[in-house]
C-alpha cells in the first residue's frame, strides 16, 4: 500500500479504501470490482476535462465579504461568474448562465461538404472562454463582466439576467474609481469612461485619453486608491519594424503585418503620467455628466547624463548608443510595473535598461510631480527582469502622512528577497532571508493592513508557499499555506482572508479560501476550505502516477541539479533484479525541457497542457525526467545567472548531467533516451541533437528558437545586443550549427507563431535538407506560439505524431496498468515497495 499511497491522488484512495471495505462486505456470488481505467490520448484531450476546468480570476468585493471567480462546474471552456458569501458559510452561488448558451461543443466535426471556414468557426466555438475577467461594483451587489469583447452588468440570480453595457468592442482592464465615480476600460490603444450613476441608466461611454493612434497606445492603467486620480503606461511603438506572418488559410492567402522588433532594434518606448477623471459641464438636458481626463502629467523617469558606469555594466558601442538614445528622448528602457501607496500621494515606478542591468526605481510626488530615484540595481551579471517586483505597504492605520514602506524584490545580495525602504528611498531594511543552510527565494509580493504576505519556493525548491512578515519585526516568516504544492494567492482588502488557487502533482487545480485572522480563539478551524470541486466523476478511476523529486551533480562544474522523476505504473525500480545487466531495460524522455520545469503543480512545468501526454507516456512505458537547467529561477542567483550569454551551453550540459543520472538508475536503456521541448526547449533540444549526437536517440522541437537573432528583445537581458556580441549569438543560435545532426529529429511549429518565427523552421528544414540530413517537419496552420494549447483538436493531432515519433524511434514496450482497484491492493512485500514521498 505504500506504494499506491504515492502514485494515486487522494480522492482516488478514499475510492480505494471505500471500495475495498464494498468487497470486504459483498456476497461472494456477486463479487464488485473496481475498473481502472487506461489512458488514451483522445480521452485525455476531449471535453468535457477530465481534470475540469481551473478556476480563474478570484476578485473580492471592496468589504472583503464577498468572493467572486470564473469556473465552469462541468469541464467546459466556457467560464460563468460564481460568488462566495464569506460570512454566511454557504456554498458559492453561480450567478451568469453563458455556458448554457453555446452550442453543443461535443458535435464540433462536419463532413467533407463543410466549408473550412465554418469548421474554423466551430473549432473557436469550442475554446469560447466565457467571461474573462471581472469587477466589483462599487455597491458591491453587482459586478461588471468581460465576456465576447463587450462589458456585462451583473447580478445575484434575483436581479435579473445579465445587461450589456453601451460600450464599443473589444473591451478589456475594466475597473471602477476608488471613489466609486466611474468605471474605466481600455479600447483599441484609448482609456474610456463611464459614469457609475450611468450604467442603470444605459449611459454611453466616451473615450477620454485621445493618445492612441498608429503604433501608439496605453497599454494599462491604475486608479489611485483614493479619489479619481489614476496613472497610465502608454507604449510607443512607431520605431517598431512592422514584419508579415503568411496566414495561407483564406482561399485568397494573405500577409498580415505585425510590429515585432529583432535584438539590436528599436523597441517600444515606454511612458508614465499621472492625471484625474472629472465631470465635465453636462450637456444640455442630460442628468449624467460627461467624463473628462485632466491633464497628463508626464513622470521624469530617465537621467539625461550617459555616465561613466555604463561601460562597466557590459554594454558595447551599440549597447552605449542606444542608451543615449533613450536619454536624448527622455524615456527609460522599459516600465515594468509601478503601484500606488496607500495614501495615493505617491507612484512607485519599477524600470530598467532593455538588458535588466540597469533597475531604477523611482517615486513620484503626486502633489509636486516631482520624481526622485530611490533604488537602483546595476549589475552586469544580471540577466532577468521577470521577477522584479514592487508593492507599497497597507499596514492598519495609514493615513495621509503617515509612515508607509515601498517593498520590493531584489537578488542584490544572493537569490530573490524582500526589501523595505521609505518613500525617499532611506531605512532601507531586508525582510526576508534564509537560514544557515537554508535556500529559497521570494516571487510575488501582496502587502495587507496585517503585515507582508509572499510566496516563496520554501521548504521545498519545487513548491511555492504562502507566508507573512510583518515589516520590522525580528520573527523568521510565518507559513500560512497548509498543502504541498504551488499556491497563487490573492488576498482580501481587509487581510483576513485569502483565495487560493492551488494544485499540486496529484491535484488539478482548484480554489480554496484561507481565512488568515480570526476575531477569538474559539472562532478557530481549519485554515483552508476547499470551494470548487473541479475534476470530472471518472477522475478517480484513472491511475495518475506522481513524481519523484531527485537531485544530482553536474559532470561539468559538479553544482546540485534538481530533477522530476516519474517512472511507468507498476514499475518498482527496488524489486529484486532491476538493475541487472540483463535484465530488461526502459526507454526514457528529457521533457518538456525549458527552465524552471521541476514543480510540484498539476502537470509539473504547466506552460503546456502535458499532464495527460505525461500520463499516457508512461502507460507506453516510458520513464519521464525534468531538469532545472541553469537559468531556473529560485535555486541560487549563481545558478539562474550560469546561462548569460550561453543558450545552447551550459542548459544542454546540465540535460546531459540528467541522462547520465538515468544512465545510474541501471533500468534505464541508454540507447533509447528522447527529448523534446517547446520554444526555448526546442533550442536546448534541437542544439542537443546537433552539439551531442548520439546522446539522444530522438528528439522533438516544438515552435523552436533556432535563431536568436530573431528572438524578441527581450532575450537582450541574457545575450546583450548582436552587433557587440556577435559570436555569442552565433554560438546559441540551432540553425548555424544543424551539420551536427546525427539522429532523427522532428520539427512542430505553428504558421501563425510571431514570437518564434515559422519562417526560422522552414529554413532550418531547408539547411537540413541541402546538408542531406533528415528531419520531419509538423506544420500547424492555425496554430500560434502556444501550438499545443490553443484547441483540442490541434492538441490531440500535434501529441498523436509526437507519441509515434517517440515509438518508432525509442520502441517503447507498452504498460497495462492494474485492470482493478483489487489488483492494485494485492499484498506487497514493503521490501518491494518504495518509500513513500
Amino acid at each position: 500500500m505504500r506504494y499506491l499511497s504515492r502514485h494515486l491522488a487522494p480522492q482516488a484512495l478514499r475510492s480505494l479504501a471505500i471500495a475495498a471495505l464494498a468487497g470486504a462486505f459483498a456476497a461472494a456470488s456477486s463479487p464488485a470490482l473496481t475498473v481502472l481505467r487506461q489512458h488514451d490520448l483522445e480521452r485525455l484531450y476531449s471535453l468535457p476535462s477530465l481534470v475540469g476546468t481551473a478556476p480563474e480570476r478570484p476578485t473580492w468585493s471592496r468589504d472583503s465579504g464577498r468572493l467572486a471567480y470564473l469556473w465552469n462546474d462541468a469541464g467546459y471552456p466556457t467560464r460563468d461568474v460564481w460568488v462566495l458569501d464569506v460570512r454566511s458559510g454557504e456554498p458559492a452561488e453561480r450567478w451568469t448562465r453563458f455556458a448554457e448558451e453555446m452550442p453543443d461543443l461535443a458535435a464540433g466535426e462536419g463532413d467533407g461538404s463543410v466549408g473550412l471556414a465554418e469548421l474554423l468557426a466551430r473549432d473557436r466555438a469550442q475554446q469560447e472562454p466565457g467571461v474573462v475577467a471581472i469587477a466589483w461594483h462599487p455597491d458591491g451587489e453587482r459586478l461588471v463582466a468581460s465576456r465576447g469583447g463587450g462589458l456585462w452588468l451583473i447580478g445575484a440570480p434575483t436581479s435579473g439576467p445579465p445587461r450589456r453595457l453601451a460600450t464599443p468592442t473589444p473591451v478589456s482592464q475594466a475597473e471602477f474609481s476608488a471613489d466609486g465615480e466611474w468605471l474605466a476600460f481600455l479600447h483599441r490603444g484609448d482609456l474610456w469612461a463611464l459614469p457609475v450613476a450611468g450604467l442603470d441608466a444605459g449611459a454611453q461611454a466616451v473615450r477620454v485619453s485621445g493618445l492612441a493612434g498608429d503604433g501608439v497606445a496605453v497599454a494599462s492603467f491604475r486608479w489611485a486608491p483614493r479619489g479619481a486620480a489614476l496613472a497610465l503606461l502608454e507604449e510607443d511603438a512607431r520605431r517598431v519594424t512592422q514584419r508579415h506572418l503568411a496566414d495561407l488559410l483564406p482561399e485568397d492567402p494573405t500577409l498580415r503585418p505585425v510590429r515585432r522588433a529583432f535584438p539590436g532594434e528599436a523597441a517600444p518606448l515606454h511612458r508614465v503620467a499621472i492625471t484625474a477623471l472629472a465631470v465635465r459641464d453636462p450637456v444640455a438636458g442630460a442628468e449624467i455628466g460627461v467624463p473628462e481626463l485632466g491633464p497628463l502629467q508626464w513622470l521624469d523617469l530617465h537621467h539625461p547624463e550617459l555616465e561613466p558606469g555604463d561601460r562597466e555594466l557590459g554594454h558595447g558601442d551599440a549597447g552605449a548608443a542606444h542608451l543615449a538614445e533613450l536619454r536624448s528622448l527622455g524615456r527609460p528602457g522599459q516600465v515594468l510595473s509601478y503601484d500606488w501607496s496607500a495614501d495615493g500621494r505617491h507612484l512607485a515606478v519599477d524600470t530598467s535598461d532593455l538588458y535588466a542591468k540597469d533597475r531604477r526605481v523611482f517615486v513620484a510626488d503626486v502633489d509636486s510631480g516631482a520624481t526622485r530615484m530611490v533604488w537602483r540595481d546595476a549589475d552586469a551579471e544580471n540577466e532577468s527582469f521577470y521577477f522584479w517586483r514592487i508593492a507599497w505597504s497597507r499596514a492598519a492605520g495609514e493615513e495621509p502622512g503617515g509612515a508607509q514602506r515601498l517593498y520590493l524584490l531584489s537578488d542584490r545580495a544572493d537569490d530573490y528577497h524582500v526589501y523595505s525602504l521609505a518613500p525617499d528611498g532611506s531605512e532601507v531594511r531586508r525582510l526576508t532571508a534564509p537560514a544557515a543552510g537554508e535556500s529559497w527565494a521570494v516571487s510575488e509580493l501582496h502587502p495587507t493592513p496585517h503585515g507582508l504576505h509572499f510566496v516563496a519556493n520554501a521548504p521545498n525548491g519545487e513548491q511555492r508557499q504562502l507566508f507573512r512578515v510583518r515589516d520590522g519585526a525580528p520573527t523568521r516568516p510565518e507559513r500560512l499555506s497548509e498543502r504541498p504544492g504551488t499556491y497563487a494567492p490573492t488576498l482580501s482588502p481587509n487581510g483576513w482572508f485569502a483565495a487560493l488557487l492551488h494544485s499540486s502533482d496529484l491535484q488539478p487545480p482548484e480554489l480554496w479560501l484561507s481565512t488568515l485572522r480570526f476575531l477569538r480563539d474559539a472562532d478557530r478551524v481549519p485554515r483552508e476550505r476547499r470551494i470548487t470541486h473541479s475534476p470530472h466523476e471518472h477522475f478517480d478511476e484513472y491511475l495518475w502516477v506522481a513524481p519523484r523529486y531527485v537531485s544530482f551533480e553536474s559532470h561539468v562544474d559538479g553544482a546540485t541539479l534538481h530533477g522530476r522523476l516519474l517512472l511507468p505504473p507498476g514499475f518498482d525500480p527496488e524489486a529484486p533484479g532491476v538493475g541487472d545487466p540483463d535484465a530488461p531495460k526502459l526507454p526514457a524522455i528529457l521533457g518538456s525541457v525549458y527552465t524552471d520545469s521541476v514543480r510540484n503543480q498539476w502537470g509539473g512545468r504547466n506552460a503546456h497542457p502535458t499532464w495527460g501526454l505525461d500520463q499516457y507516456l508512461l502507460q507506453q512505458g516510458y520513464v519521464l525526467l525534468n531538469v532545472d537547467v541553469r537559468g531556473s529561477w529560485g535555486r541560487g542567483r549563481e545558478f539562474r545567472r550560469g546561462i548569460r550569454l550561453d543558450y545552447g551551453g551550459m542548459d544542454i550540459e546540465d540535460l546531459e548531467s540528467g541522462v547520465r543520472y538515468l544512465a545510474g538508475l541501471g533500468y534505464v536503456d541508454m540507447e533509447r533516451v528522447g527529448i523534446w521541448g517547446s520554444s526555448y526547449g526546442g533550442l536546448m533540444t534541437a542544439m542537443s541533437l546537433f552539439r551531442k549526437p548520439g546522446l539522444y536517440a530522438a528528439g522533438i522541437a516544438g515552435a523552436p528558437a533556432t535563431n536568436v537573432r530573431h528572438a524578441l528583445t527581450g532575450q537582450m537581458a541574457v545575450m546583450m545586443e548582436p552587433a557587440d556580441q556577435p559570436a555569442a549569438y552565433d554560438d546559441s543560435s540551432p540553425v548555424l550549427h544543424a551539420g551536427g545532426l546525427g539522429d532523427p529529429l522532428m520539427i512542430v511549429h505553428g504558421m501563425r507563431d510571431w514570437v518564434v518565427l515559422y519562417r526560422d523552421s522552414v529554413e532550418l528544414v531547408q539547411r537540413l535538407l541541402l546538408a542531406g540530413r533528415d528531419v520531419e517537419l509538423v506544420t500547424l496552420p492555425d496554430a500560434g506560439h502556444g501550438w499545443d494549447a490553443e484547441g483540442l483538436a490541434q492538441t490531440r493531432f500535434a501529441f498523436r505524431r509526437m507519441v509515434d515519433f517517440f515509438s518508432r524511434h525509442l520502441e517503447p514496450s507498452p504498460i497495462r496498468g492494474p485492470d482493478t482497484v483489487e489488483a492494485m491492493i494485492a499484498p506487497t512485500s514493503d521490501a518491494a515497495s518504495p518509500d513513500p514521498q
